[in-house]
């Protein structure tokens, strides 16, 4: 609700002064909202290639896995419970 402000001249001045005051608050904040977003668009872009080396990895690591599996086979039993060949200690 709008206030009411007796039109003198001193209160013109004030009011005023009280918009100049809020159109440089509104200036200042649309530059720190432009910032803040400039900011916000290089970390994205930075996450994404992050992401990208992720998947890279991911994707040789998954490779390496299946060459392990095709080439020793698939283990489905835990470590412990394999026997352990003994004849050939020094």
């Amino acid at each position: 609700m709008a206030r009411q402000v007796i039109p003198t001249k001193g209160n013109l001045i004030a009011v005023r002064k009280s918009l100049a005051l809020a159109k440089l608050g509104y200036d200042l904040m649309d530059r720190k909202r432009n910032i803040l977003i400039r900011e916000m668009m290089g970390m994205i872009d930075q996450a994404k290639d992050i992401q990208k080396q992720i998947n890279g990895t991911f994707a040789s690591a998954y490779l390496a896995l299946q060459n392990a599996n095709i080439s020793m086979g698939v283990i489905d039993r835990p470590i412990d419970n394999f026997p352990v060949d003994t004849s050939l200690e020094l």
